[in-house]
């Protein structure tokens, strides 16, 4: 019998004088609270300080300056770049107005925009309430859109992006495949993307999964950003969310360690893959990216994969607590790495991402006979996709990307645990697994189902 796969289912004050008369003791005291203050600042403050600015360095054009800016992950600023031989330096408005035929337009009262993917899996979980999509979308001409964008405000905000090969100007754009391969290491495309704006447009918190050198031709841009460990502090959608890759938190809460760089025609970003960021176009703007994929990317997406040593024909309820086990089995081989116990992740997890859609008050009891043998015949595979995992990861910003990928699998291999011959499931069937506690069923004088 074929295995399934993962795939297959989808800032000190100064110096004081001592006080001479008889206050010392007040004195010491408050210095006393002072220090427990800070100390607690300290010791509870999840995500550290990040640098306030931005280098700014320019472009060489020898083999080794992209792979030293990617191994540094951190986001510089460019100048002088290859973008600035490419046709599509000299865009403006009007020049788009006479060459885009038709474009597909994002349009709202409400000036952030979340992405919004329809057809994600937890739409099939019956009992969860989810959110809405903010805005609508249109197909304008090139010429309605620039109007509409570019000129005066008229109570909407309008939002258009996508391949630049929609807009038939691939013709603009030079080649980016060999800026893809230093970034990468290897020969995985980029796509380059298009992004216009009216003045005030802000994408919603997010990350990227790849390498992302963001150009701005018109207008100006600011990106607020933070690193991958700042992911507990925001708390991501789910990834098999309709906001997925997006942020259930305000970024502008974390002010003291978001960096902020305003982009003018000419300067190009580099943002590594899984940091965080919101982009406002503090003036109508044009722009380009290129992306191009990650290690990390490139190994979630083997261990994704990968055949699972789950076997179809076992009872509901075995299947189930199965695939809890392997789950815990791989996140003790990957404990050294998450600096967390295999009981401790998955709670993070749903604390994190889950706990405002699922409520888990008690742990559920699965019971297993051959909980051994069990264990023994998920070892092997668990061992396989957690080197995999590993070797993937281990040159990045660890343990952050890291968390933030086994996170995902992790809510994979729940909805996979509780899509039990059918396409749907409840909010309970999904509580059950973050819930879940794998014993032997001696141990409790039960049997197994």
């Amino acid at each position: 019998m074929q295995r399934p796969t993962m795939s297959s289912f989808f800032r000190r004050p100064g110096d004081s004088p001592l006080p001479a008369n008889g206050m010392w003791k007040a004195t010491f005291s408050a210095l006393c609270a002072s220090l427990v203050a800070v100390y607690y600042f300290y010791r509870f403050k999840t995500v550290e300080e990040s640098p306030k600015t931005i280098s700014k360095i320019e472009w060489r054009h020898d083999e080794d300056f992209v792979p030293s800016i990617i191994s540094e992950s951190e986001p510089v600023v460019l100048v002088r770049t290859p973008f600035d031989a490419w046709p599509s330096r000299k865009w403006t408005p009007e020049y788009l107005s006479s060459k885009i035929q038709f474009i597909m337009t994002k349009k709202s009262k409400e000036k952030v925009f979340k992405y919004f993917a329809q057809n994600q899996p937890l739409t099939s979980v019956q009992g969860l309430a989810l959110e809405n999509k903010t805005y609508s979308e249109v197909v304008m001409t090139g010429k309605q859109f620039i109007e509409k964008a570019f000129g005066l405000h008229d109570g909407n905000y309008y939002y258009a992006s996508g391949p630049v090969d929609q807009l038939d100007l691939r013709q603009d754009v030079g080649d980016v495949n060999r800026l893809a391969a230093l970034a990468n290491g290897s020969e995985s495309p980029a796509t380059v993307n298009f992004w216009m704006g009216s003045a005030g447009v802000t994408a919603h918190t997010h990350y990227d999964t790849s390498h992302n050198f963001h150009a701005v031709l018109w207008g100006r841009k600011r990106f607020y950003l933070l690193p991958p460990r700042a992911h507990s502090l925001l708390k991501l959608y789910p990834c098999l969310h309709q906001f997925y890759r997006q942020v259930q938190e305000n970024l502008f809460d974390l002010n003291s360690s978001v960096v902020e760089v305003d982009l003018l025609p000419g300067d190009v970003l580099y943002i590594p893959p899984y940091w965080f960021h919101a982009v406002v176009t503090v003036e109508a703007t044009l722009s380009l990216n290129v992306w191009s994929v990650s290690r990390e990317y490139l190994a979630m997406e083997k261990a994704y994969s990968m055949a699972l040593p789950l076997d179809r024909t076992w009872p509901k309820l075995r299947f189930a607590a199965a695939s809890r086990l392997y789950v815990e089995e791989v996140l003790a081989l990957l404990e050294r790495h998450l600096n967390q116990t295999p009981v401790d992740f998955i709670e993070n997890v749903y604390r994190e991402r889950y706990e405002a859609l699922l409520d888990v008050n008690a742990r559920a009891v699965s019971a297993i006979a051959d909980l051994e043998v069990l264990r023994t015949r998920l070892s092997a595979a668990a061992r396989d996709l957690a080197d995999m995992i590993a070797t993937g990861h281990d040159h990045s910003d660890r343990p952050h990307v890291l968390e933030i990928n086994v996170g995902n699998w992790v809510e994979h291999m729940a909805l996979t645990s509780v899509l039990f011959e059918r396409d749907w499931t409840t909010k309970d069937d999904l509580k059950s697994f973050y819930a879940s506690r794998i014993v032997r069923a001696r141990d409790l004088r039960l049997t197994d189902d």
